[in-house]
């Protein structure tokens, strides 16, 4: 909780644009592609892709969002000190895309209304956003003059026609308003992080399609999720904001958890990886034992092609059990 009453930061509203083009995953794609639709629609949860307009790019779908924001919050130019941009789809190699979105807005708030908010463009492929408003938090917990800042997604994802990643893939951007005394989510500045160097999504210089190892990506997804747990619980705990009891777990301090969808039934794996992860330390992982069998382990003779099922197939009864 907030340290000597100091006012809570976070983020008060938000707004989404889409392109009005969308390509129906289920019909002509999924027969073109050989695919189940049942397969992308209750396997991997995705029903429609957005596809960007010929005058779109994630630059334009960053200003849109924003205008939305500013309109249904009341927002002046004025208001708003800093404006953050998370994105893999840069116009620039070296402009900030917030200077491109700021010039379009421009033409509708006036030449120079910007000219006092900061911008910056962000990099680190799902988490840049993120990053973004975990730098905003700090600052805003120390404005002093009563402004909002604001931190936008924006990307176009495209992947090479037939890949695996294909399907996953769309365009969109999210327009974050923070201020302090937010309305709907407060951050209390007590941050996770874990960073290790792969292989497995990248997107070359000059390349306008990215590169991803579909089945280790997923693997690092969930190692890099409950790295970031371990991380975050170890600082909430030296902080005292989360003082487990006997028997009790992290988990059972958190009301919500929310997580980055590349996919939304990774969801499900991601959920389950974390309460499983912070569970073992925790009397009730003999509940889950007696209900489900033993986590599988080296030591159980198969090879890595043979534990990697076996692990998989414990992870969905895992997320499955009743405990």
């Amino acid at each position: 909780m907030p340290q000597n009453n100091a006012p809570t930061v976070g983020i008060d509203d938000l707004a989404v644009y889409v392109p009005g083009l969308y390509l129906p995953l289920e019909g002509e794609f999924a027969r073109s592609r050989g695919i189940d639709p049942s397969k992308l629609i209750k396997g991997i949860g995705i029903e429609r892709m957005a596809v960007p307009d010929a005058h779109e790019d994630a630059a334009t779908m960053a200003a849109m969002s924003l205008l939305l924001l500013m309109r249904r919050s009341r927002l002046q130019p004025e208001q708003i000190g800093k404006i953050y941009v998370g994105t893999e789809s840069s116009a620039d190699e070296a402009k900030a895309m917030g200077t491109y979105v700021i010039g379009m807005l421009e033409q509708v708030y006036g030449q120079g209304s910007f000219q006092e908010c900061g911008t910056v463009e962000m990099k680190a492929a799902c988490i840049a956003t993120t990053l973004a408003l975990e730098s905003q938090s700090y600052w805003l917990a120390g404005e002093d003059e009563d402004r909002v800042g604001v931190v936008i997604a924006s990307d176009v994802a495209k992947y090479p026609l037939a890949s695996p990643g294909e399907y996953t893939q769309g365009a969109g951007s999210v327009s974050l308003l923070l201020k302090k005394n937010p309305r709907l989510v407060s951050l209390e500045q007590v941050y996770g992080h874990f960073t290790r160097d792969e292989n497995d999504f990248f997107r070359p210089m000059g390349c306008t399609t990215a590169v991803v190892n579909g089945k280790h990506s997923n693997q690092c997804y969930l190692d890099a999720v409950t790295g970031a747990f371990d991380s975050f619980a170890a600082r909430a705990t030296r902080k005292g904001i989360i003082v487990p009891a006997a028997g009790q777990c992290v988990t059972d301090f958190l009301d919500h958890i929310l997580f980055h969808i590349p996919y939304p039934r990774m969801v499900e794996y991601a959920s389950a990886v974390v309460f499983r992860h912070d569970w073992k330390s925790c009397p009730r992982s003999r509940r889950v034992e007696e209900e489900i069998g033993p986590e599988p382990g080296e030591g159980d003779g198969k090879d890595a092609a043979a534990l990697q099922v076996a692990e998989a197939d414990y992870a969905r009864r895992f997320a499955r059990s009743c405990v």
